[in-house]
């Protein structure tokens, strides 16, 4: 079921959905197996109610799943709306879009299944919740939201020390709070991070936030929106 969903509206073939549930050591009985299973998963959906159905193709199976019925799409639909919005100029209509969006999220994809199959989809959407929430951070700093983020984008540091475009936030949002210690302090640990685990420098654009910072190059204009040629090496 986990396939189906996270594929819904395109067909999964056969061996995709054998992979998923047995991974390399198949029964012989698999494909039959598989219609047992989706002939019971039509059943419960009957009895139920639900709003899902299953169709049959060639190939495999598609989970028929109508618009506005599934997090993922509502997810999809509202960055859709929030990046038009911020394409505009509509910055604060952007955010709000983006944070409904992220809303949505209750936690990890699937867990405590471990098909790679599913593991990977689960990741995809994982790293499109991560840029999506990147996006928004962005948004809330271009209108002088620093002091509302910082607690989150803490957090999400902390979880994702390796997002170069993370830790940059977080130091314009420390800044910008007048904890500028605090700022360059993040810029040494995340150096001091990349150097020590992965033998790498922090990018242009992290250094150049730094750059901002030590000069006090990241004052607020006079309508309270932050210079975007300093937020824009990260965007």
């Amino acid at each position: 079921m986990a396939v189906l969903l996270l594929e819904a509206n395109n067909v999964v073939d056969i061996e995709s959905l054998i992979d998923a549930m047995w991974g390399e050591s198949p029964p012989m009985t698999a494909k039959s197996q598989v219609r047992i299973c989706v002939s019971e998963l039509r059943r419960k959906f009957s009895l139920s109610g639900e709003w899902a159905g299953i169709e049959t193709h060639p190939s495999g199976y598609l989970l028929c799943v109508p618009d506005g019925t599934f997090d993922l799409f509502r997810f999809t639909g509202l960055v859709r709306e929030g990046r038009r919005a911020a394409d505009v100029g509509h910055t604060e209509s952007a955010a709000a879009d983006l944070r409904a969006a992220l809303d949505l999220w209750q936690g990890p994809i699937a867990p405590g299944v471990e098909s790679l199959l599913v593991r990977s989809a689960a990741a995809r959407y994982e790293e499109d919740r991560l840029t999506v929430l990147e996006e928004y951070f962005d948004l809330e700093l271009l209108v002088g939201n620093h002091s509302r983020v910082v607690g989150e984008l803490t957090r999400e540091v902390s979880q994702n020390p390796f997002r170069e475009r993370m830790c940059g936030q977080l130091m314009l949002a420390l800044y910008l709070s007048n904890r500028q210690v605090d700022a360059l302090s993040l810029f040494q640990s995340t150096r001091r991070r990349l150097v020590d685990d992965l033998g790498l420098e922090p990018s242009r654009a992290l250094r150049d936030i730094e750059d901002a910072i030590l000069s006090g190059a990241v004052a607020p204009l006079p309508d309270t929106r932050f210079r975007a040629k300093v937020l824009s090496p990260l965007k």
